[in-house]
């Protein structure tokens, strides 16, 4: 039994040694770590420095059979100390990153990492349990009592176990590394064939990283930013271009073609240097381009586009979505692919019958669309997890629904669960009509193949707008104050910095 007790505590000693010495070697990590267990950050940063240095006293009070007890007393503490918050988090439903091991292992906490805990807290109160004087032998004089053949083998042998545990887990850290890798080259590669696009030859910025920021002013002195550009919900593409350069003066009548024929479903944005004399002509000849200036190609070196003409994609979620497309021709290639990819959104005619439906509402009672006749009404097309729609509810829940005649009467219907849509209209107190979809086709017979959209019906129940794309269009239908019961309907119509409504 000696012996079995001072194996344990040899094995506890060490765990609390190394995993004292990892957290000090990371102080930073440990107070991010500590602090996402719902520790204040008042005292993340003593606890950081607390933490590990009682482990380390605790594995070195574990060595001397006169002080193992009081020391398994207190890895019996620290133990039950850390099951605690993670059984509290665990059943919160939180997963924060134990950090237990500093950088060596740090992963979120589940099952397993309480299971661990148990583990060791069962050893330090095996000893705990054994009395105060029946700690085990001393080690100094365990050691002292063994030949010198016998430590050999046993040194070789903690040598072997420690180094079959390091390459152990350096196998499976970078099988995990290799598993997180490959997963993200998949999502990758799916989102690229989706667009038509390859991974092939890559230039510039890494496909699917964050697009960098800008705001520049146009020929105009307006400054517009790529917030400005992506809030169409509308891929962007940016064209690297210089005044001095011929082959960009030889795209520029391309350019405003793409502009016409693809402004439904691709912004353009043509980036330059110089001053806005140099580029006005050159812009007026060509259909009134989207025109930004840059001081000193600062945003081309931003997105690695050191030559001209060069242009790259960034999508609507503000990631690059393209490689760097280097000349006209490649421009040309980029721009035709990456509209044909993107499926136009046409809905229903203008001055056509809204199509008639009746859908259950958050209290299960059956509302059908003619019950607004008489009521010019805001027909929005909503999925709770939709990142797009999330972003639009304060927007939504600031919408009038008392019955005012200045605006149209908001009325949302949404796809998900009962639960999801209740829990987010309690939330955020949306006081919109919302109605289910469920499993019905609605929003495909509106020609609605995405969300947010919608339309704006007039108080005969009649289309009156464009189908509009994304929350900027439909925030705008929104606010209409151009009244639409002369019958004259209206559309979105954009002008690449945002969108307006004009009369058609």
């Amino acid at each position: 039994m000696e012996i079995t007790l001072l194996i344990v505590r040899l094995g506890l000693a060490g765990v609390f040694l190394i995993a004292g010495i990892a957290k000090l070697t990371d102080p930073a990590g440990t107070r991010r770590a500590i602090s996402s267990f719902g520790i204040p950050a008042s005292s993340a940063a003593p606890l950081g420095w607390a933490l590990p240095l009682a482990e380390i006293a605790t594995a070195v009070g574990l060595m001397p059979a006169s002080s193992a007890w009081w020391a398994a007393v207190a890895a019996l503490c620290l133990l039950l100390m850390f099951s605690a918050a993670i059984g509290i988090n665990l059943a919160r439903g939180r997963r924060p990153d134990c950090h237990c091991f500093g950088q060596i292992h740090s992963e979120p906490i589940g099952a397993p990492t309480l299971v661990r805990n148990v583990v060791f807290a069962t050893a330090a109160g095996l000893i705990v349990a054994q009395g105060q004087d029946s700690g085990g032998p001393s080690i100094v004089a365990f050691l002292s009592a063994i030949t010198s053949g016998q430590a050999m083998v046993a040194m070789l042998g903690i040598v072997l176990v420690l180094g079959l545990t390091g390459v152990g887990w350096f196998v499976i850290h970078l099988a995990r590394q290799n598993g997180r890798l490959l997963l993200r080259m998949e999502a990758i590669e799916s989102r690229l064939e989706a667009l038509g696009l390859s991974q092939q030859d890559q230039i510039g910025l890494p496909i699917g990283t964050p697009a960098p920021e800008f705001e520049l002013p146009d020929l105009s002195g307006t400054r517009i930013g790529l917030k400005d550009l992506t809030r169409q919900n509308k891929p962007v593409l940016l064209i690297f271009a210089a005044p001095n350069c011929p082959p960009c003066s030889d795209l520029l009548p391309d350019i405003a073609r793409w502009q016409r024929d693809h402004n439904d479903r691709l912004t353009i944005a043509l980036i330059s240097q110089g001053t806005p004399q140099e580029n006005l002509a050159k812009n007026a000849q060509n259909g009134a381009l989207l025109m930004l200036l840059q001081n000193d190609r600062e945003v081309s070196r931003a997105y690695m586009a050191e030559g001209t003409p060069s242009a790259v994609i960034v999508l609507p979620d503000g990631t690059i979505g393209s490689s760097l497309a280097l000349g006209g021709e490649a421009i040309a290639s980029l721009t035709t692919r990456m509209a044909a990819s993107i499926e136009t959104h046409t809905g229903l005619a203008l001055g056509s019958d809204a199509i008639p439906f009746e859908l259950p509402d958050l209290d299960g009672n059956e509302v059908s669309l003619s019950q607004f006749r008489g009521r010019h009404v805001l027909l929005i097309f909503f999925n709770p997890d939709c990142g797009y729609c999330v972003q639009m509810i304060p927007d939504l829940a600031k919408l009038p629904v008392d019955g005012s005649a200045d605006t149209p009467l908001p009325l949302i219907i949404s796809a998900g669960s009962l639960e999801s849509n209740r829990r987010m209209a309690d939330t955020h107190a949306l006081r919109c009509r919302l109605l289910l979809q469920g499993r019905s086709n609605i929003a495909a017979s509106y020609g609605a193949n995405g969300t947010p959209m919608g339309y704006l019906l007039d108080d005969q129940g009649r289309i009156r707008s464009e189908l509009a794309a994304g929350s900027q269009a439909l925030m705008e239908l929104a606010v209409l104050r151009d009244r639409v019961g002369d019958g004259v309907p209206v559309k979105a119509s954009s002008n690449g910095a945002g969108t307006a409504l004009v009369r058609v």
